[in-house]
Order: C-alpha cells, then sequence, then structure tokens
C-alpha cells in the first residue's frame, strides 16, 4: 500500500471559511462583502489600496441602492417581504450547517485514513498455523448421539 492518500477523495483545501449570513441586500451583508473581498484581493499594498479606495467609493453608492430598494419593496409590498427575507435567511445558515458537517466529515475521513494507513504499515505477528492446537475430531456417529439425546 502506498504512503500517500489519494488527492482525488479529500481536498487539500479545507471548505469552510468565514461567511456572512446577512443577505447581499443589506447594509451588513454587503459591507461584509466588501471587506472580504478587500481582503481576497490585497494580496501587495499596492493593491490592497487601490480595493480600499474602489471599495470607500462603492460602498456609500451600493448603500443608497439599498435604501432606495428598501423604500419601494417596503412601499409596495409591505409586510409580505419580512417572511421572505426570514426565510431565504434559513436556508443559508442551513447551507452552512451542511458545509460544516462536510468540513468535519472530511477531517474524520483524513484522520481514518491516516490510521489505517499506518496499521497497515505495522505487520501484526501472528502464530504460524503448524503451532495451533486443534482439538480432536469427533466421530459422526457420535454427534448424531448428540443430536438425538436434544430432541
Amino acid at each position: 500500500m502506498t504512503d500517500q492518500l489519494p488527492t482525488a477523495l479529500i481536498p487539500d483545501k479545507p471548505i469552510m471559511a468565514k461567511q456572512t449570513y446577512a443577505a447581499p441586500l443589506s447594509f451588513v451583508g454587503s459591507t461584509r462583502r466588501a471587506t472580504a473581498w478587500v481582503r481576497k484581493v490585497g494580496t501587495n499594498w499596492w493593491k490592497a489600496a487601490l480595493a480600499v479606495a474602489l471599495v470607500l467609493v462603492l460602498v456609500p453608492a451600493v448603500w443608497l441602492f439599498i435604501f432606495t430598494w428598501y423604500l419601494v419593496v417596503f412601499g409596495l409590498f409591505g409586510l409580505f417581504t419580512i417572511p421572505f427575507r426570514l426565510i431565504r435567511r434559513g436556508q443559508r445558515k442551513s447551507l452552512h450547517a451542511q458545509q460544516q458537517q462536510l468540513a468535519t466529515m472530511q477531517a474524520m475521513m483524513v484522520q481514518q485514513q491516516q490510521a489505517l494507513a499506518q496499521t497497515s504499515r505495522e505487520e501484526v505477528a501472528l502464530e504460524p498455523a503448524s503451532e495451533l492446537e486443534l482439538p480432536p475430531a469427533r466421530d459422526p456417529t457420535e454427534e448424531a448421539q448428540d443430536v438425538r439425546n436434544w430432541t
């Protein structure tokens, strides 16, 4: 057996990362997504500075759009939008819980495969078959007699 685990079965990068539950069309959700984008893009100082400048310009514009959107949606549809938002939030949280369970299962699978690889490398000392003592063979007529005695 090889010492390396198959890379196709187990991803190197964990599936879980920081995640926000806030809706994309909310003030908090849009801000969190923008700051996450800055962290992702800003690999060096000039890219980070450019991303921060872009976010500082775009976040107020996005907030203005979201404010206008809320005025229109709540003005036209009123209270019908609140259950929809709660349902969508529940769906996002449920998806996050499923991803967490998958990441846990992947970690358990890695540990199990490492343990199996380690035990397969260790040699188990078994007694040779010639040294085992077997009970004496019984006569078939004795076994038939035993069966008759039990019934």
